[in-house]
């Protein structure tokens, strides 16, 4: 594990802090892709408008700097004019192997994140197992639904299916792109899944949520960090887990600033918001392109810091 931090002056600038960090991680660059056994992650600028940001794809491999076995669709970070990057920002890098996970965050405008993450389900599968995530689908992207950017995560399922800012926290199927998370697993003849209702996204929200309506520990008011287990549905009304994520955890930030260090037993733990802290609506909300945040809804990921 490893654990990188810095300031970012403009987008090349990240760009580079996270391939420096990932080849440090044993994955290797071929142009806009990295690699690593049989794991491919292309990142590439992504113009919108007046806004750009970043473009994530996973693939199997890549031969002249060109991405293979790429999944139909991409996800993206920072592409919205609400959320655009502001320079400097400061970035957080969490790498892993053992399995293979990185989690980029990326603090700018005192309070406000993006994400980006990727690797390797710790699970066997008939497929690679990659997966890969951002806040943002390629479909809501492309038709330009500014009303429905960001949806209440975890207490009102119901409302989160056409954006959602937390990982693996999608809980309905829509057109195929609609996701902000794809991983490779192969069942049922499928190869990437889609965010279609015939090949659902993977979501963490069916054992996660319960939970989650009810942290933090109403005890003490410490965070309760959670599993993050992904499934997808499967014929008969059952599902099966895709991605199980090692490093990370779901949390809520009620009692925490954001870039909090907690630790628990051998291990720490820094917690993150998906994309700003409200305390005031501390469940998300229906919003537009504007008062852009995720309640206290976010992420811990396994530190080794100062």
């Amino acid at each position: 594990m490893s654990y990188t931090t810095g300031t970012a002056n403009d987008l090349a600038a990240l760009k580079a802090a996270v391939i420096t960090a990932c080849v440090a991680a044993g994955w290797s660059q071929d142009a806009e892709v990295l690699l690593k056994g049989g794991l491919a992650l292309r990142m590439r600028n992504k113009v919108r408008g007046a806004v750009t940001g970043l473009d994530f794809c996973g693939g199997t491999g890549s031969a002249g700097g060109v991405l293979a076995g790429a999944c139909p669709y991409t996800v993206e970070m920072a592409t919205w004019p609400a959320s655009a990057l502001v320079y400097p920002a400061t970035y957080h890098l969490f790498t892993f192997t053992g399995p293979d996970e990185i989690y980029l965050f990326v603090n700018f405008s005192v309070d406000m994140w993006q994400w980006a993450a990727w690797g390797k389900s710790a699970l066997t599968l008939p497929g690679s197992g990659m997966w890969f995530a951002a806040p943002y689908s390629t479909y809501i992207q492309s038709v330009g639904d500014g009303e429905r950017l960001y949806l209440q995560p975890a207490v009102n399922p119901n409302l989160a299916g056409e954006s959602c800012p937390g990982l693996f926290m999608r809980t309905e199927a829509r057109a195929p792109g609609n996701a902000e998370a794809f991983v490779l697993h192969g069942l049922d003849g499928n190869t990437w899944s889609t965010g279609s209702t015939a090949n659902r996204a993977p979501t963490a929200l069916t054992t996660a949520n319960p939970l989650l309506s009810i942290s933090p520990n109403a005890w003490n008011g410490e965070p309760v960090l959670l599993p993050i287990n992904a499934v997808v549905p499967r014929g008969s009304g059952l599902s099966s887990s895709v991605v199980q994520l090692a490093n990370a955890r779901y949390v809520r930030l009620d009692n925490h600033a954001p870039g909090s260090v907690v630790t628990l037993g051998p291990d720490r733990w820094m917690l993150l918001p998906f994309v700003r802290k409200s305390s005031s609506e501390r469940n998300g909300h229906l919003v537009r392109n504007s008062d852009i945040h995720s309640g206290t809804f976010g992420l811990a990921v396994r530190y080794d810091g100062p």
